[in-house]
């Protein structure tokens, strides 16, 4: 059976590219030869951002395994990219077998791949997560906006509005404010994507807030001071009693019990937080870009 309807309750999403597809299906079993599609969700959003139309196949008989795959090929066919959870472990490579199966020509062949999955791996430090199901990325959001996302394709289609977070921890943002406040320093940013969760991060001297399109970074002053860190610590050596670390190619002179080999939270140096460096935007915004592929680092 065949089901066509538009989504106006879509949550938020994000689309890389268009025109694209949210893919999402079941199967009987994880073998493609004995498996039947169950079912197939394809949710398309088009370049002139209209309502994203959902196509949906459920299977009634055996015979409608071979007639789904080629209604979905007909689908697919203008698609440029395809968004899948987990996708290229299992829907990808199933679905290719598949069709390879019933020599069908591919309509997965020279199309791009967005696996939200792999993706969103890549932030793990800033999401408290304790495993990585779809599920679990679902509680990141408020209640009513998973609400409205009944299927697993409409949660992929809304988990897709995390996808800027790359570009605003990449320098996507505009400084507001940076200054010195008690013990640290306080940067306060305006992303250029507003996300529609809330985050809380920490790690080492730093803490984030992200909320909606507002951030807000602090790092800890050490005696007016701030850390910067090197994100190539297998080519730096910590000084014990200096109490930072240098290049390898300046430590060479250094005697043997006064360094040991740099690791990620000890390859760092210092420089002064001062009124001239609070004060000059560009280099704010490289020390913050700094700090965020620091805190990235810790996933």
């Amino acid at each position: 059976m065949k089901k066509e309807q538009f989504i106006p309750a879509a949550g938020p999403y994000h689309m890389p590219e268009t025109p694209a597809a949210v893919l999402d299906i079941q199967t009987s079993t994880r073998y493609f030869r004995t498996s039947l599609l169950t079912e197939v969700r394809l949710i398309t959003v088009l370049p002139d951002n209209t309502v994203p139309s959902e196509t949906v196949w459920t299977l009634e008989k055996e015979s409608d395994d071979f007639d789904i795959l080629v209604e979905l090929a007909g689908a697919l066919r203008d698609v440029r990219l395809i968004i899948t959870f987990n996708g290229t472990g299992f829907d990808i490579p199933h679905l290719t077998k598949k069709y390879a199966a019933y020599r069908l020509p591919n309509p997965l062949e020279g199309k791009h791949f967005l696996d939200l999955l792999k993706k969103l791996r890549q932030f793990d430090a800033l999401f408290p997560l304790s495993s990585h199901r779809l599920a679990d990325y679902m509680s990141l959001f408020p209640e009513n906006e998973v609400r409205t996302a009944p299927s697993d394709a409409e949660k992929e289609l809304l988990l897709t509005s995390l996808l800027p977070l790359e570009g605003f921890l990449a320098g996507n943002f505009t400084l507001t404010s940076a200054r010195t406040g008690g013990e640290a320093a306080i940067f306060e940013l305006l992303s250029t994507d507003p996300l529609p969760v809330s985050l809380r991060a920490k790690d080492g001297p730093f803490a984030l807030t992200l909320e909606g399109d507002r951030a807000c970074l602090s790092a800890e002053l050490f005696e007016g001071r701030l850390r910067r860190y090197y994100p190539d610590y297998r080519n730096y050596e910590y000084l014990t009693r200096e109490g930072y670390a240098v290049h390898k190619s300046v430590s060479s002179g250094v005697g043997k019990d006064r360094k040991e080999k740099a690791v990620r939270e000890n390859c760092f140096s210092f420089f002064r937080c001062t009124e001239s460096f609070l004060s000059d935007g560009e280099a704010v915004r490289c020390y913050v870009v700094s700090v965020f592929a620091y805190m990235r680092s810790g996933g």
